[in-house]
């Protein structure tokens, strides 16, 4: 019988080494709890893409030179001095610059004096042949002054060159 306080000891010596372990063990460790919160967002949807641009329109250029090769542009043109009932000539390179044919057509403005317009004539060799892209056209200008033309010594004008596409 001495065994069995034995036993009822070392039970009693095992049940406490467990509840002291899980004592320890729980002063071992700490929990605590954040909350926490939050909104799922989406990128909107991004913009269609803009439609592809046109393709460009006809570039119509062309440019008035004082020389063959086109290198000098034509700013101004000295008539000299004229008589009543003469004329007289220049010579003048009209290129094509832009992407595609075109005529070509002669006007004047900014006659000074005004009434120098009615007695002075400005007319030109040109053919009236479309003009292709990169082409230069050689023109005679040829300003006429009718024989009846008074009050008028010093002139001057513009002369307009148009191109319009053909």
């Amino acid at each position: 019988m001495v065994s069995r306080p034995m036993h009822i000891g070392a039970i009693l010596l095992l049940s406490l080494a467990v509840v002291g372990g899980v004592s320890v063990v729980g002063l071992l460790q700490s929990t605590e709890r954040v909350g926490t919160s939050g909104i799922i967002t989406q990128l909107p949807p991004s913009p269609p893409s803009p439609p592809a641009p046109p393709p460009p329109e006809p570039a119509v250029e062309i440019d008035v030179y004082s020389d063959l090769a086109c290198t000098s542009l034509l700013s101004s043109i000295d008539w000299g001095s004229i008589e009543a009932g003469d004329s007289v000539q220049r010579t003048a390179y009209v290129k094509n610059n832009g992407d595609q044919s075109v005529t070509l057509s002669l006007s004047t403005d900014n006659w000074v004096p005004s009434g120098a317009a009615s007695d002075m004539t400005l007319s030109w060799n040109y053919d009236g042949s479309a003009l292709d892209p990169g082409a230069v056209a050689e023109v005679t200008l040829t300003l006429s002054v009718d024989s009846g033309i008074s009050g008028v010594d010093d002139f001057s004008f513009d002369v307009v060159v148009i191109g319009s596409a053909s």
